[in-house]
């Protein structure tokens, strides 16, 4: 008698359900994570016929860290120009922003990753789900147009846009969700979508101003 154990099977649109509740969940911790790191809230944008949003190349920098395990993995990007990165490490360290050096703004934004991929590693710490993590790597904004050459055609990927109100001040993020294990992504959708809905609930994380130098 054959005993192995049945693999359930998920349809395409199973795995596009399961795909696009955890990229809602990655664009929650990314509003947190802005207000979390610069003290200033944000509104997102995620309209797919946002001219922001279009690409290939979406900014002058690039700030990118990866996420692993044996459910899936993720790679989160944030695209920003050096004058943003050095004005948010100017107001972070309450310094004027023609102080703050090149250096200085980019470890800013290499932290900014750190907090969202350590969000994401936190809230499933001790699960199934539990994911390595990279280090922040940086590079130049028109690498965006390699990387799309070489995507995984069966991951999911996705923009958004942080901006304060009627400001210049906006950040594009990105990300290429790729998950494996689909069984375990169904038994841990809850808890997904209870971290989205805390994350989303009115001005969490706006008053938490995150000290990193």
């Amino acid at each position: 008698m054959n005993t192995a154990k049945k693999m359930k099977i998920f349809s395409e649109s199973q795995r596009t359900h399961y795909h696009d509740l955890f990229g809602r969940y990655l664009v929650a911790i990314s509003k947190s994570s802005y207000a979390r790191h610069t003290g200033r809230s944000a509104s997102v944008s995620t309209d797919a016929n946002d001219a922001k949003l279009q690409g290939p190349v979406f900014a002058e920098e690039m700030s990118i860290i990866l996420l692993w395990g044996s459910v899936g993995s993720i790679i989160l990007k944030s695209h920003f120009n050096l004058k943003f990165a050095k004005r948010k490490a100017g107001q972070n360290l309450q310094i004027p922003e023609a102080k703050v050096d090149e250096r200085t703004a980019l470890d800013f934004m290499g932290e900014f990753m750190n907090l969202q991929g350590g969000a994401v590693r936190s809230a499933f710490g001790g699960t199934e789900f539990s994911m390595g993590m990279s280090l922040p790597f940086l590079a130049l904004g028109s690498d965006e147009a390699i990387f799309r050459k070489i995507r995984d055609p069966r991951s999911q990927f996705q923009t958004w846009r942080c901006h304060e109100g009627n400001s210049d001040d906006e950040l594009i993020c990105t990300s290429e969700i790729y998950i494996h294990d689909f069984v375990v992504m169904e038994s841990m959708s809850r808890k997904v979508e209870a971290e989205t809905k805390k994350l989303t609930s009115s001005n969490y994380g706006d008053s938490n101003n995150v000290e990193f130098f």
